[in-house]
């Protein structure tokens, strides 16, 4: 690897790298952009085993998630999803999949984060599920699901991450999108914030029940 490369960190801490000496990353990116129609960014996230390639993948859109809504149920933004497409693979998927034909390392998606003008949506791996191939299903819960988190579209929270994950203690259990220690879904709780809740440090979507909760709610395993 170069050493010249630079190093930040993400959402959650992760020391990250820009490492565009990957085989095929600059087309891929250029995929994502196509499909997103987004600027893209793919770093490395280095506290992760090096054995494989966990990439931090970022999504720049220049318009706002209600827009990209509407494009995506149109089939015009997010059309390479399979449900909208009838491909047995999406784009996103074969973009992957390219990537990882391209190199000898393992090519795991550790988060995807697709920033919009009014919102930004977090998307992180968890256990014995890839964003690779749930991303499609996420997106389209995201439109099923946007009334009843925007509260009847009257407020749009600023970040939305998906999944929301649970962290027990001896006391008490308390939500937490950082590190995972139970096996979660992609739908069953989204974490959220909103500007006018300024009091509260997070709220919880509960997708099967369509209502927000609040974010130190912990019975998250009486399901």
């Amino acid at each position: 690897m170069q050493s010249n490369q630079n190093t930040n960190t993400n959402q959650e801490g992760n020391t990250s790298k820009d490492y565009l000496d990957i085989n095929g990353v600059e087309h891929f990116m250029k995929s994502l952009e196509k499909y997103f129609f987004a600027e893209a960014t793919v770093k490395l996230d280095t506290s992760k085993t090096h054995s494989k390639y966990h990439l931090i993948i970022g999504l720049n859109c220049n318009f706002g998630l209600t827009e990209s809504l509407f494009h995506l149920n149109s089939g015009n933004w997010g059309g390479f999803c399979k449900n909208s497409t009838n491909l047995e693979f999406s784009g996103f998927e074969l973009a992957v999949a390219d990537l990882q034909d391209k190199n000898q390392v393992e090519i795991i998606v550790e988060e995807t984060a697709i920033h919009f003008k009014d919102t930004s949506i977090f998307i992180t791996k968890i256990p014995n599920q890839d964003i690779t191939d749930q991303l499609c299903a996420i997106l389209s819960s995201v439109s099923e699901n946007f009334v009843h988190f925007t509260r009847g579209l009257t407020e749009m929270p600023y970040e939305i991450f998906i999944p929301v994950f649970e962290e027990t203690s001896e006391e008490n259990s308390t939500i937490s999108w950082a590190k995972a220690k139970i096996r979660t879904s992609y739908f069953s709780y989204w974490g959220m914030y909103f500007h006018s809740e300024v009091d509260q440090d997070s709220l919880v979507y509960d997708l099967k029940n369509k209502i927000i909760i609040d974010g130190d709610f912990f019975l998250l395993n009486k399901e």
